[in-house]
């Protein structure tokens, strides 16, 4: 009796030994099975965040936009506060290292082939017109061999006009009206291709478009302005002004260029040369 239950014993583990086996072997199996068809989550997450970071870079300010520009409408020492409608107010700040430009009067005789011109009608003349007469023409020298596609916007092309590296500034109010001056006027913005006279024909280009040639005639009433060295006697309150530098963690601007100019039709814009204040 006692070796029948022994033997039968024996077998009941084996039985049951060879389902645990055939469970294992088949768990086994599944969980491959499984494995294979699952795409890992971490490559989805970085596929995810690489779409993230190029959508951040593509919001990014142009790296050529400056740091503050528009209106000065305070100076102590040697600080500024920029106003602009886009940026509010900014702080600008200036050192024996910085070097200025100003807008100074000029002639159409002086004005050459090559040169960069920003000129404007009178107020309420067409936008799309091809000749008219000025009511201002800026005068500025080209960079780098041409002339940059600085539009009217107060913050400069492809950019806020807040300072990169800083906070945002939370004093100042935000300066009533437009930062674009000459609204709803003609303009010409870009490169001379001749001189006749008292006519300037300009190759002028604006944002992505073809360059379109746009006579302009200087009349007696047409202001004419030009780009000179300067010094920091010519930052004064009511005119325009585009720096160029680095903020600080309070959002000061550490001016490297500060380019001066006057205000058109009472409000600033943004012109050419912007990127020769160090000139």
């Amino acid at each position: 009796m006692l070796q029948f239950t022994t033997t039968r014993s024996r077998s009941t583990l084996l039985a049951a030994t060879g389902l645990a086996l055939a469970v294992v072997t088949l768990t086994g199996c599944g969980g491959g099975s499984s494995s294979s068809s699952t795409t890992p989550p971490s490559s989805a997450a970085a596929g995810a965040a690489g779409g993230g970071a190029a959508g951040g870079g593509a919001a990014g300010g142009g790296a050529n936009a400056p740091a503050a520009s528009g209106l000065i409408a305070n100076v102590a020492a040697s600080t500024m506060q920029v106003q602009s409608q886009q940026s509010g107010q900014i702080a600008v700040s200036w050192s024996s290292a910085t070097s200025f430009t100003d807008t100074v009067p000029t002639t159409v005789s002086a004005i050459k082939a090559g040169d960069c011109v920003f000129a404007t009608g009178p107020s309420g003349s067409s936008a799309s017109a091809t000749t008219f007469t000025a009511a201002t023409v800026s005068v500025s020298p080209p960079v780098n061999g041409a002339c940059g596609a600085a539009g009217r916007g107060g913050g400069g092309a492809g950019g806020s006009g807040f300072p990169s590296g800083g906070a945002r500034p939370s004093g100042g109010a935000r300066p009533s009206g437009g930062a674009g001056g000459g609204a709803g006027a003609a303009v010409a913005n870009g490169s001379v291709t001749s001189v006749s006279g008292s006519t300037i024909v300009i190759s002028s280009q604006a944002g992505g478009s073809s360059p379109t040639s746009r006579t302009v005639t200087v009349g007696g009433s047409t202001t004419l302005t030009t780009v000179a060295k300067a010094t920091s006697s010519a930052v004064k309150v009511g005119k325009c002004a585009t720096a160029q530098g680095t903020a600080d963690s309070t959002g000061t601007v550490a001016a490297t260029t500060v380019r001066i100019t006057d205000p058109v039709n009472g409000q600033c814009g943004g012109r050419f040369g912007a990127g020769a204040t160090g000139a």
